[in-house]
């Protein structure tokens, strides 16, 4: 019953607190009586907001708990409800964090990630960004693509991480990782040029092409590009002759 509270309240979002105020504000009191089931934090997680006055005395119960996908799910939802900072985004943000960063563990490393990727986080600090980044070089395959994955979806926040995928890029030596996270990240910037321009000279095919079409809707690279059709030319005529 539980579990169907919490995605009926999920589903019609703000409306459980202006239509159903009363009966609401009734709901959550009975729940936080015994909130100690991953179905109960699940409901309470649907019907409270960040003004809610047991909010931060539910949240600091609630990640002193055993976490389950569960309370992951109603964390996730309730982030992308209330994508304003708030505290349980504060307290999400730090709590995957630490997991990444102390579990040594490849597979709750690639949870953390797919969770950070899910909420997409608008306000995590550039050194942070930087931390996240080294996992681009672990020894697991799934890790590098979970934090690859992660780091793209923060492009938009900060204008530095095409330059960190694109020096991943050259040094990962799975193909379609490499080319699957290229075609991802935005290159139509004009000051990406000096990182952009060595793929041009890539073992991979499909990455070459990729980087030459890209640069050739890149006004600035004109010269690059006509320098390049001029080398390749060039090298045909000495295989001719």
């Amino acid at each position: 019953i539980l579990y169907s509270v919490g995605e009926l309240s999920f589903l019609i979002g703000n409306k459980i607190r202006t239509d159903f105020a009363s009966r609401a504000e009734r709901l959550i009191s009975t729940i936080m009586k015994d909130a100690s089931t991953p179905e109960s934090c699940f409901a309470l997680l649907s019907l409270l907001n960040p003004l809610h006055k047991s909010l931060n005395s539910f949240i600091e119960n609630l990640f002193s708990t055993t976490m389950t996908d569960l309370i992951y799910n109603g964390i996730i939802c309730y982030c992308s409800k209330f994508q304003k900072e708030n505290y349980l985004r504060k307290k999400f943000l730090y709590h995957l964090s630490n997991i990444i960063f102390t579990s040594n563990n490849p597979d709750l490393e690639i949870y953390a990630f797919n969770c950070l990727t899910k909420v997409a986080f608008h306000d995590i600090q550039f050194p942070l960004i930087i931390q996240f980044s080294k996992f681009l070089y672990k020894d697991n395959y799934k890790v590098r693509k979970s934090a690859s994955k992660f780091l793209l979806s923060q492009q938009k926040y900060h204008l530095e991480i095409p330059n960190i995928l694109l020096s991943f890029i050259s040094s990962e030596n799975d193909e379609n990782l490499r080319i699957e996270t290229l075609k991802q990240i935005n290159l139509n910037n004009s000051s990406l040029i000096d990182y952009i321009y060595p793929l041009l000279y890539d073992h991979q095919d499909n990455v070459v092409n990729y980087i030459f079409e890209s640069l050739c809707h890149i006004p600035k690279a004109i010269s690059i590009v006509s320098s390049y059709i001029t080398e390749i030319i060039q090298q045909l005529n000495q295989q001719e002759s």
